[in-house]
């Protein structure tokens, strides 16, 4: 038995998605399905598939689950709901500019901006989105934040030092199939982000992790409201207000197209 399945690629500053959606078409994916397609050489390559679906509370617009490249499933993805709220738009499944998105364990809403540029928001009321702890690690210090997943934030090591730095953690229990790790260097009106995502690797760019790296910064200066966060790429912009983070920045349709899902 096999189904032909249309897909989306779209990219959120080199993070990269594939998209598919369960509104217009019907299918099952399992962990070999998803390993292959997500292989960049024989497969159609992405960081996470998005699978869109039909709200499982009629609060919400849309709900949604991810999938690593690896076939792992994750509990967040800002970035790639940022681009489901495009494609949506994009494809006319909504008329709404402002969107609500159920993940398995909380509620993101999604702001279209303009027709590049959508804006995220979530609450800092819910459990699953906090920050931990700071310790030290080599001559710096690492923060260990929750945002659905679990992130850590080296602050400032050079290149040189990242490696070892990678090597400390591991030894002490943080891996890279556990965390999200990043590598952020303060400027002197933004931060640098570099990001090794869980299921992944390095990645371009991570929502999660500037949303992460946010919270880590605003924890050490508090009256910090927004923070520029610089990617391989481009940028992103984070801003609290009151109980609630957010992030905004571009995203991109790269590709539209059809693939065979065949069931053994």
């Amino acid at each position: 038995m096999q189904t032909l399945l249309k897909f989306v690629k779209m990219h959120a500053l080199g993070n990269d998605f594939v998209i598919i959606d369960r509104l217009t078409q019907a299918f099952f994916i399992d962990h070999n399905t998803v390993k292959a397609l997500g292989h960049r050489k024989t497969g159609i390559g992405f960081d996470q598939l998005l699978i869109l679906e039909p709200p499982i509370d009629p609060q919400h617009d849309f709900s949604y689950q991810i999938y690593n490249s690896n076939g792992s499933q994750a509990k967040q993805c800002i970035n790639g709901v940022r681009c489901l709220a495009h494609y949506v738009n994009d494809y006319a499944l909504t008329q709404k500019r402002l969107l609500s998105f159920q993940t398995s364990n909380q509620t993101v809403s999604c702001e279209i901006l303009s027709p590049i540029v959508v804006k995220t928001t979530i609450s800092l009321e819910n459990p699953e989105i906090k920050y931990i702890d700071s310790f030290s690690l080599l001559t710096s210090t690492c923060d260990h934040v929750l945002i659905g997943n679990e992130h850590l934030i080296c602050w400032n090591f050079n290149k040189d030092e990242k490696n070892k730095a990678l090597s400390e953690l591991k030894s002490s229990g943080f891996t890279l199939d556990k965390f999200n790790i990043s590598f952020a260097q303060q400027l002197q009106t933004s931060v640098e982000l570099e990001t090794f995502e869980r299921g992944v690797g390095r990645s371009a760019s991570c929502g999660s992790a500037a949303l992460a790296t946010f919270l880590a910064f605003n924890a050490k200066i508090k009256s910090t409201n927004s923070l520029r966060i610089e990617t391989q790429f481009g940028y992103v912009t984070a801003t609290k207000n009151y109980d609630k983070i957010s992030l905004a920045g571009p995203v991109n349709r790269t590709f539209a197209g059809e693939f065979l899902l065949k069931y053994n």
